[in-house]
């Protein structure tokens, strides 16, 4: 059994690991705000701290020691320098859960862990690049931090995790626009190859990618590793998918195409990205820790989670009617 400690584990992808590591009969400590301690999984132990605030760390780390850090909590480079300096020495494996954003734009795909990253590409970031560009300066952190201390570490990079829980408002989106009878707005033509993973793939491979850096450091230490389902699906596909799990003939919905540079801010309207966005998989099958569950599987379960979740809810679309009314110039009021 080891002692681990989850950095943000009140929320979806922080809680589904820790539910895993507890299931594999882990101790585990979640550290975070206290304003989630009610989500935390049964059997963990909550640290509260601000994960910015130097005071409250020093205080909620003091004296303790612990096999792994799971990072997923993300307050910027600098909350990832001042865990690691206030762990030092007290730390085996340091587990960064990072993400594919940290990917440089390319022509030639798939995305491998060795594909340029923004950060060495660009000095500083744009506003749309900053969340990428700041996880791959943090990722070098953790890789700079690990060589001069001698924990072992290892980064995941997911493309986009869906599944129960999620607090991003993703595929649930779609869902609902697909119960609303559409038009579906679809950016560009609808060909962009996307790579959504299940939540529970992510869990299972952040704990025994996690046991693999305590028990066997020189297999899995110093890798950054794609996360993706073991499926890719076009954006059309995407929604074709949802159509079906939600009860709706895919295809017969409305379509309404529109050029994603001219509509500002379009992840409103489709939040997801609509060009090519999706890696390789190979370290995965080489670990022994290649994802199970496909995208079918995978939407089917969230459907029936969200549909427990949304009772009662009712969403503003006159956003996307008036986006509707100025591409085609039909009013579909009533």
């Amino acid at each position: 059994m080891a002692k681990v400690l989850v950095l943000g584990g009140g929320y979806f992808i922080g809680r589904w690991i820790a539910d895993e590591l507890i299931g594999r009969g882990h101790q585990v400590f979640v550290l975070s705000r206290g304003s989630s301690q009610g989500r935390h999984p049964e059997g963990a132990v909550h640290l509260g701290a601000d994960r910015t605030d130097r005071r409250q760390m020093e205080e909620a780390l003091a004296g303790r020691e612990f096999d792994l850090v799971v990072e997923v909590s993300w307050l910027g480079a600098a909350a990832t320098r001042l865990a690691m300096e206030l762990l030092a020495g007290r730390v085996r494996g340091w587990l960064f859960v990072s993400s594919a954003a940290v990917y440089a734009p390319a022509e030639i795909l798939p995305y491998r862990p060795g594909s340029p990253l923004l950060c060495e590409l660009y000095p500083s970031p744009t506003p749309a690049t900053q969340y990428g560009w700041e996880k791959g300066v943090a990722e070098g952190a953790v890789a700079r931090a690990a060589e001069k201390t001698g924990f072992a570490w290892a980064a995941v990079r997911p493309f986009y995790v869906y599944g129960e829980g999620n607090n991003l408002d993703r595929e649930s989106y779609l869902m609902d626009r697909v119960l609303e009878g559409g038009p579906l707005l679809i950016p560009g033509s609808g060909e962009g190859i996307l790579h959504l993973g299940h939540i529970e793939d992510l869990a299972r491979l952040a704990a025994g990618l996690g046991e693999l850096l305590l028990s066997d450091p020189s297999r899995a230490s110093g890798r950054a590793i794609n996360f993706g389902g073991p499926e890719l699906v076009t954006v059309e596909g995407l929604y074709r998918v949802i159509e079906e799990v939600v009860g709706a003939k895919p295809g017969d919905l409305e379509r309404v195409h529109f050029d994603p540079r001219e509509v500002r801010d379009y992840r409103r309207f489709f939040p997801f990205r609509y060009r090519h966005f999706f890696g390789s998989l190979e370290e995965l099958l080489e670990l022994g820790l290649y994802p199970r569950i496909g995208l079918r599987e995978g939407m089917e379960r969230t459907w029936r989670w969200w549909q427990v979740k949304r009772r009662g809810m009712r969403r503003d679309f006159s956003s996307e009617e008036e986006l509707v009314r100025r591409l085609t110039g039909r009013d579909r009021s009533p």
